[in-house]
């Protein structure tokens, strides 16, 4: 199961207390802040200075000293486990943290890798050594090495001395709660795409003179059924289609499908072995078709029963959804998400995708592909059907799921002042409702859409967290900045890539020629008194896509573990553009490596950067 939960692993389960160490400071110590009154930036990868104020050194020596106190937890998906800890006080000559990883099942203990120097040192290889010798100057921290399907706990050590010369402080060392890196929850079962502007896949390609990426080299692995960097980025997504075949087949059963974007290799090779297994709704890419025409062509020849959905310019065929039914053609279970059946879909873009074996939710999803099918104008009865809401599914664990149906809306378009459609106007009062936290991730969802109303919750300053990351600056177009109202760290962020050496570094490759989407998926994450809700699906979370689109919509309610999976997709992602947003921007930069000095700790003993610092651990057993 997910994160923090105690050996009850159903998706109520209590959280367990976040594990803590505590040590008297000296007296001799100054605790609140540098004596030497600079803030030094933030050396980590993940976290990047922001200027706070310091407590004068006068006053620092009068505070009354503070017992050192370490707090940690940790949250995972099947991807990847992330960290969160905090001390009370400045640790003295801390150049960072030793990050372990403690297997469960046979107590080995392995110091996770690191590539980052001190300053003055040298690491042009990408030679990789581990936290022990370049500690993690930052209190969060992610494991991408951990395995699928096992369980691990965390201990994060302060190290102290001078670079080359470190000592761990066993006295503070801190133990997280159990993870286990899994994809099932339940009747459920969610994955993740990767990222492709990485330094995993930058210092692992070959370069064109410009020091970028050689883009065919990465078109011809991503195209290649089972090659390293497929399986990499795709995160078993390609994976989750095939098995639904052969869940089929198992049981004497077929599928339905509706799918806006449909060329992979893989999943067209798949389609065309077993002609007679699917009925498939295809829609169209545009006015020339570019992406599916060779697909279809290929579908229509080997006589696979198949419904070419050609909708004019101003909507798109969106879905991305599979049923599987049984030998008497009743719905066993879905397959939806956003991602489209294409080789960027699985590996160049932020992506998601879930089964939910419900036969209860699996009936909406016929029933509205049947209307579809029936449909030929985006006409007055798919919509007024799609505007009902549905009664909720609630499964054996109690998660309830709610799905809605695109389009829902009685014209086709929006106009200047457009009626709230039915499906955003429920998430939108789940929105207000949230006031421990907010998180996304988005493509483009035009105007308005959920950036529009986290932008007009955050300008109310409701005191919650908010954080999220868009493909596109041009997302945020119009919309008033946010400003972080919980910690220190900007509400949202634009993804980008390093676009220039940095230290050890490699430039990297953002997206391929002529790509669109970085981040592709559409989903949030809100928590309000205890209560965890995702809303994710196919439905790009504006306006336009509930007017024009043919879309599907799931609000999950109820399963803790499996929110605590989309949220560290969230937070992963989430992370990894804000440093590089903020390297590519006009803010003071980061330089490539370590402090070597206590120093880099003292903006996070102060201000909204303490607050951040401090309020993860406590954020992640709150909800």
């Amino acid at each position: 199961m997910s994160t923090l939960v105690s050996s009850d692993q159903s998706p109520e389960a209590t959280p367990l207390a976040p594990a803590t160490s505590v040590v008297a400071a000296p007296k001799t110590v100054d605790v609140a802040a540098s004596a030497q009154g600079v803030l030094a930036p933030d050396t980590s990868p993940s976290a990047v200075a922001i200027a706070q104020p310091v407590i004068s050194p006068a006053v620092s020596q009068a505070l009354p000293p503070v017992a050192l106190k370490l707090e940690a937890v940790a949250i995972c998906n099947h991807r990847v486990a992330i960290l969160f800890w905090s001390t009370t006080a400045k640790i003295p000559d801390c150049l960072g943290f030793s990050v372990r990883r403690i297997d469960s099942a046979t107590g080995v203990k392995t110091a996770l890798p690191a590539w980052v120097p001190f300053k003055g040192g040298n690491n042009d290889t990408w030679t990789a050594k581990t936290t022990d010798e370049y500690p993690v100057q930052a209190f969060t921290w992610k494991d991408f090495r951990a395995k699928e399907g096992q369980t691990y706990k965390y201990e994060v050590v302060p190290m102290c001395g001078t670079p080359g010369n470190l000592t761990p402080r066993n006295d503070l060392s801190v133990i997280t709660n159990e993870v286990t890196l899994t994809d099932t929850f339940g009747d459920i079962q969610v994955r993740f795409t990767g990222i492709l502007a990485t330094q995993g896949i930058a210092h692992l390609l070959p370069e064109l003179p410009d020091g970028t990426l050689d883009p065919a080299k990465i078109i011809t692995a991503i195209t290649t059924p089972n090659s390293p960097l497929r399986n990499k980025l795709s995160g078993g997504l390609p994976g989750m289609i095939v098995n639904m075949f052969d869940r089929a087949k198992a049981i004497g059963g077929r599928l339905i499908a509706y799918n806006y974007e449909l060329s992979d290799p893989e999943v067209l090779d798949t389609i065309l072995a077993n002609p007679t297994l699917i009925s498939l709704i295809l829609s169209n890419t545009g006015r020339d078709d570019f992406t599916n025409a060779p697909g279809r062509a290929k579908l229509h020849a080997a006589g696979v029963d198949i419904t070419d959905r050609m909708l004019p310019d101003w909507g798109i065929g969106h879905n991305k959804f599979i049923v599987l039914l049984d030998k008497e053609g009743k719905p066993v279970a879905v397959l939806t998400g956003s991602t489209n059946f294409t080789p960027t879909g699985f590996c160049t873009q932020s992506n998601n995708m879930l089964v939910i074996d419900s036969p209860e939710l699996a009936q909406l999803f016929v029933d509205y592909w049947h209307l579809v099918k029936a449909d030929t104008d985006s006409g007055a009865i798919l919509r007024t059907a799609n505007a009902i809401r549905k009664t909720p599914v609630v499964l054996p664990d109690g998660t309830k799921i709610t799905v809605w149906f695109a389009p829902n809306t009685k014209e086709q378009t929006k106009s200047r002042t457009p009626a709230e459609p039915p499906d955003l106007a429920e998430v939108f009062r789940l929105m207000d409702a949230a006031d421990e936290g907010i998180f996304a991730l988005a493509f483009y969802p035009g105007a308005p859409s959920i950036l529009h109303k986290m932008s007009s919750i955050n300008q109310t300053g409701k005191k919650l967290i908010m954080r999220g990351a868009v493909s596109s600056g041009q997302a945020l177009r119009g919309i008033p900045r946010m400003v972080p109202r919980k910690g220190s760290q900007q509400v949202m962020v634009v993804a980008t890539g390093l676009e220039q050496k940095l230290a050890a570094f490699h430039k990297e490759l953002l997206k391929l020629p002529e790509a669109h989407a970085i981040i592709h998926s559409k989903l949030m994450v809100l928590f309000s008194r205890g209560k965890w809700i995702i809303i994710t699906g196919s439905h790009n979370l504006g306006f336009k896509a509930s007017y024009s689109n043919d879309e599907n919509l799931l609000v999950i309610e109820n399963n803790r573990p499996l929110a605590m999976a989309y949220l560290t997709n969230v937070l992963d992602v989430f992370g990894h553009y804000r440093f590089r947003s903020i390297q590519t921007g006009g803010a003071k930069k980061w330089d490539g490596f370590l402090s070597s000095t206590d120093t880099w700790q003292d903006r996070h003993m102060v201000g909204a950067a303490r607050e951040e610092m401090e309020m993860w651990p406590k954020f992640v057993l709150t909800v």
